[in-house]
């Protein structure tokens, strides 16, 4: 059988590490193109993958001059196939994976990571040939689809940053930090969130998460925000735990207390440190 014939506009992440894995599969792999690439880019290849910014693919798909024989395809987690018109043969293929270097990404991608896709059933055989584990989402929730991407990757990165800054700051190795983060993922998988989460918003010890706000606030007036919000999401997920004996009560309140009190709460701390 004849190696498929695979070109690639553009020098994203993404694309780099797919000529790499494609092209140890045997497939016969040419570019990127840059931004010079020829409207006749789709003629006399299989394959014609977009590897350019989300804002970018519409553009270039319709620049490009149709070949009803060769696929379309973008790397776009959030765009669907309308954005590879007025092209026949249109798929995407997202991979759900972390891709900082076309080396690492191309092991990465050989390694049997999730991979969105839709569109023309020869993406399913891309996917297939790289050993992915696909899975389709829906054009309504594929936005959606994307951000949950975008908080499970470079949010958490963003976390983890703030968490090694606060490991160097008070002289602990940031390897304790991350061994804590991994454990607490996997009880998440296990067990669920709700069943997961720990610490004072949950107990409503407010007292502690006023201290963290005014140690955290000597870093940054980011960091305060992201502590305050990420509290009041904490807080959220299951009901107030009954306080223990060494649990510090702010306030003695009658009744149940509702997650509405306990975001004032949370809110009323940040105001006093990082307001």
């Amino acid at each position: 059988m004849e190696a498929l014939r695979v070109r690639l506009i553009g020098n994203g992440r993404a694309g780099g590490a797919l000529a790499l894995a494609l092209s140890s599969l045997g497939y016969v792999v040419e570019g990127p193109l840059d931004r010079n690439y020829p409207r006749s880019s789709a003629k006399g290849v299989d394959v014609l993958v977009l590897s350019v910014p989300d804002s970018c693919v519409v553009k270039v798909a319709q620049n490009i001059y149709p070949e009803d024989s060769t696929l379309i395809m973008h790397l776009s987690g959030s765009l669907t196939l309308s954005a590879l018109e007025p092209h026949l043969r249109k798929a995407s293929l997202h991979p759900l994976c972390a891709l900082p270097s076309p080396e690492i990404g191309a092991e990465r991608l050989l390694s049997g990571v999730a991979m969105a896709v839709s569109g023309d059933p020869q993406v399913l055989s891309i996917a297939k040939s790289l050993k992915g584990n696909a899975f389709e989402v829906s054009d309504e929730f594929r936005t959606l689809y994307h951000a949950g991407a975008t908080i499970a990757a470079n949010h958490s990165v963003a976390l983890m940053a703030q968490v090694a800054k606060i490991a160097e700051i008070v002289g602990v190795p940031r390897s304790v930090y991350f061994d804590l983060a991994r454990n607490s993922i996997n009880d998440v998988e296990a067990i669920g969130a709700e069943e997961s989460i720990t610490g004072p918003a949950v107990r409503g010890d407010f007292e502690t998460i006023a201290a963290h706000l005014e140690a955290i606030g000597s870093i940054s007036d980011l960091s305060c925000q992201m502590y305050q919000v990420l509290s009041e999401y904490a807080a959220r997920l299951r009901p107030l735990e009954e306080p223990l004996d060494n649990v510090v009560k702010i306030h003695k309140r009658s009744g149940s207390d509702s997650h509405h009190e306990r975001m004032d709460e949370i809110s009323h701390a940040k105001g006093q440190i990082c307001g």
